[in-house]
């Protein structure tokens, strides 16, 4: 905690150095919407601060207090994937019953499902039945798409003590049973004040239709009310956004280029050709400006075919680092197009802005500058310590609104070049020391001619 307090105080300390910009420094702001609590909030960018950056790097953002005072912040990259967490789910179930004689070990059930699998009915011998001695318990999960892992059982409070081993199986047709897992123990166990309760089976996750959970000895299963099945984490593909371009046609043969209009975190892209039944091997190039050098990104095949009525397309470009506004379809081998021009599909998912709730609210997202440099925070050494104790849990999520002008069109400009005050100054002060060095050689000069007549002779 100690180390966290450190990190704040220095973060602090960072924001007074940032105060010399202001909001009207930038040309576009957007309010941030916090909730009453928290102190460090998480927001997904925008699509308006990519498209009016001036920066690759995005450094000519800064998020202001309603005090128009800099409040630490940092960008991070979107996670490529998320885990999910599956709500549990209460199947329906059904007790069945062993033969009344202890001996026996049969069981004699009619189960009726309808036309989805779903259990409607299920029947049994009466006489074993009226004797209320589960043998165990049918699950349907006829109606469940997700692969549960675990089965929670509950049972009235007033249930007396018991220690039953039982075994769990799994059919898709309520005929053939395969066994799943090994062998556990139910347990409620009350003594001197203690309890001691055993109610949760874990299991391969199964797709299977139905479970069966039995006893495994002549004694009774413990009467159930209820039942939960549980589902292991699933990691998921964070979800990409999309928009297309059309493409300007270059001076140069074979060359197609597009300004996407912004300096997005580029992950993707997808080439949609003019022409069906078209194949042609092409170069993906990008650079920021129109003033640098072309940059290499991806190189394939890339086709739009037809074939008994199904579409066939290349896959996606799979690209890293992306951030540069320009970009450039290079067709090899002196391949043609045909009519028309390429459209590209850009994929991308936006960063993630973490800042501190330092100061007074509302909020202030601007961006877009000519003139604003990047800054630096500690938040990032914040952000560690918090997930090595915390985790993310301490991030609260925030919400933006449109966005709207601040500085205006105007502040995305250069500053105008100044005078190189620096240069100037150092060039003077050396010309100074050599007109310096020169009075004094000269001065030397001539008291050595006047003042030594042995020199002469």
């Amino acid at each position: 905690m100690n180390r966290l307090l450190g990190l704040l105080l220095g973060m602090v300390s960072a924001a007074a150095v940032a105060m010399t910009v202001v909001p009207e420094d930038f040309a576009y702001g957007i309010d941030i919407h916090i909730p009453a609590q928290g102190a460090i909030y998480r927001v997904s960018l925008p699509e308006q601060v990519y498209r009016h950056a001036t920066r690759t790097d995005l450094g000519d953002m800064r998020v202001f207090n309603g005090d128009r005072q800099v409040v630490p912040h940092m960008l991070r990259q979107a996670k490529q994937t998320r885990q999910i967490e599956l709500s549990p789910v209460e199947p329906p179930f059904f007790p069945f019953y062993r033969d009344a004689d202890p001996k026996s070990h049969s069981l004699s059930l009619h189960i009726k499902t309808d036309s989805r699998g779903a259990i409607v009915e299920l029947d049994q011998d009466a006489a074993s039945a009226s004797d209320k001695q589960p043998a165990g318990y049918l699950f349907d999960l006829s109606q469940i798409d997700d692969k549960p892992s675990r089965l929670e059982l509950a049972w009235p409070g007033e249930s007396p003590d018991f220690l039953v081993p039982v075994k769990l199986q799994t059919s898709n047709d309520l005929i053939h049973w395969r066994t799943l897992g090994p062998e556990t123990t139910l347990v409620n166990m009350h003594y001197a004040g203690h309890q001691l309760v055993k109610n949760e089976i874990e299991f391969p996750a199964t797709n299977d239709r139905y479970l069966r959970l039995e006893a495994v000895s002549d004694k009774a299963f413990p009467e159930l009310n209820a039942a939960s099945l549980h589902f292991p984490s699933q990691t998921a593909e964070q979800s990409r956004q999309w928009f297309q371009i059309q493409a300007r046609v270059s001076d140069q043969p074979g060359e197609y280029l597009f300004d996407i209009g912004g300096r997005f975190p580029v992950d993707r892209l997808s080439l949609k050709l003019p022409q069906r039944n078209t194949l042609i091997n092409g170069t993906l190039l990008s650079r920021p400006d129109e003033a640098s050098p072309w940059m290499y990104r991806a190189r394939g095949n890339i086709y739009h075919l037809t074939i008994n009525g199904t579409s066939l397309t290349n896959h996606d470009f799979q690209i890293n680092g992306g951030g540069d506004r320009y970009w450039k379809l290079q067709v090899n081998n002196g391949q043609q197009l045909g009519k028309g021009v390429p459209e590209l599909s850009i994929g991308w998912r936006p960063h993630e802005l973490i800042f501190v709730a330092q100061g007074q609210p509302p909020y202030l997202m601007a961006f877009g500058s000519g003139t604003v440099e990047t800054i630096s925070f500690p938040v990032n050494a914040l952000l560690n310590e918090i997930r090595q104790q915390h985790d993310d849990s301490l991030l609260t999520g925030a919400e933006v609104s449109r966005s709207y002008a601040l500085g205006g069109p105007a502040a995305l400009q250069p500053a105008a070049e100044s005078l190189p005050w620096k240069q100037i100054i150092l060039w003077l002060v050396l010309i100074g020391v050599v007109v310096l060095l020169a009075s004094m050689a000269y001065r030397l000069y001539l008291q050595m001619q006047q003042g030594d007549p042995g020199i002469s002779g």
